[in-house]
């Protein structure tokens, strides 16, 4: 088995950001925005095998995304301990609250977030990419968390659509009826008010 090491790098180095995951650049594309911080490499031998970026917001919030792990070097622990260094690092910059978001047929992601203490806050329908293709539907968490209402509003302003409707998360039996996404499905109920909540114990 190969030699796994975690490095930290700041967002300057634009020859490693596009070696990275080339065959996935949405992962890295946040990186060429220079408000985000840092992004974390996971290394296998010296080369590449995962991946993901941190950056602040406002509130003393931080935001956690691109999570990747090349398929060869799943199966080790190697996505928690990327993510583990990503909120390392959002916690060293001073923030209070980490925020990302994971689409509903990610299973192996949403657990993974759970098993970091992380809870739904919002679910969007049918989340469109910068290109207006959908996507599938798209659960927000975060943790800790005692203002929900607060980060459904920051995620659309990090997302860049400002006018994108929310609605309060939905329960587990809900997840399993829509986790085949709302493509051509029914309409998408009108947004409610997210009340403020406990993080899950």
């Amino acid at each position: 088995m190969g030699e796994d090491t975690i490095e930290v790098h700041r967002t300057s180095d634009d020859e490693l950001i596009e070696s990275l995951v080339p065959d996935h650049p949405h992962l890295t594309r946040p990186l060429a925005d220079r408000e985000t911080k840092q992004f974390i490499v996971a290394r296998r031998d010296g080369e590449p095998v995962g991946t993901c970026w941190v950056r602040d917001m406002a509130a003393r919030t931080g935001v956690f995304g691109g999570l990747w792990v090349e398929p060869e070097a799943r199966g080790r622990g190697l996505g928690g301990r990327v993510m583990d260094a990503g909120l390392a690092e959002i916690a060293l910059h001073g923030n209070r609250i980490g925020m990302l978001g994971v689409h509903l047929d990610n299973e192996e992601g949403l657990a993974l977030a759970r098993s970091r203490g992380f809870h739904t806050v919002s679910f969007v329908p049918g989340r469109s990419t910068s290109v207006g293709s959908v996507i599938g539907d798209w659960v927000e968490r975060a943790s800790p968390l005692p203002f929900p209402d607060r980060s459904t509003r920051l995620m659309a302003v990090w997302l860049g659509e400002e006018r994108l409707k929310h609605r309060p998360a939905p329960e587990p039996s809900e997840l399993e009826q829509t986790a085949g996404g709302t493509n051509g499905g029914p309409e998408t109920p009108e947004p409610s008010p997210v009340a403020a909540e406990e993080p899950d114990q």
